[in-house]
């Protein structure tokens, strides 16, 4: 079964205020603070046993951290369940 998941998280002006202040972006030129945050995920879920299940996982994320300026991360990962 494949799946897709968003989030968009918003942040106020506190945080906003506190990456734009972090020593990091205060001595890196260039450094840009977005107002959010979003992360994509895409995945599937394979039955391999009765009892045990893969998801291989892919994410992106947009504005990490809240910076424009680090670029997009992109993710892939590997989940394994079992049931009892």
């Amino acid at each position: 079964m494949a799946f897709f998941g968003y989030s968009h998280m918003m942040v106020n002006k506190g945080v906003i205020l506190r990456s734009e202040n972090q020593l990091v972006c205060t001595k890196l030129p260039g450094c840009s603070v977005a107002n959010f945050q979003s992360v994509y995920e895409l995945g599937y879920s394979a039955r391999i046993t009765k009892f045990m299940f893969v998801n291989p996982k892919l994410y992106w994320v947009h504005y990490p951290n809240v910076r424009r300026d680090l670029g997009d991360i992109v993710s892939f990962g590997i989940e394994t369940r079992v049931s009892f």
